[in-house]
């Protein structure tokens, strides 16, 4: 299962099944989340939610 959380200027991908996760652009997490048929999850502080991600073993792609 896949996770988008963004804000005004980036986003996070989550990948559950590999407990990975990457940032990308806001407008690319939106378009990508339409096309997986998932909702995209505003944050304000997304450095929150990547140390949350960190705490629960999920570690960093490219």
């Amino acid at each position: 299962m896949k996770r988008i959380y963004y804000n005004e200027f980036h986003a996070i991908l989550v990948d559950e099944t590999a407990r990975s996760y990457r940032f990308i652009t806001s407008q690319e997490g939106i378009a990508y989340a339409d096309q997986i048929g998932v909702q995209a999850i505003y944050r304000n502080a997304l450095n929150q939610r990547e140390e949350f991600l960190i705490e629960l073993g999920y570690k960093r792609t490219k």
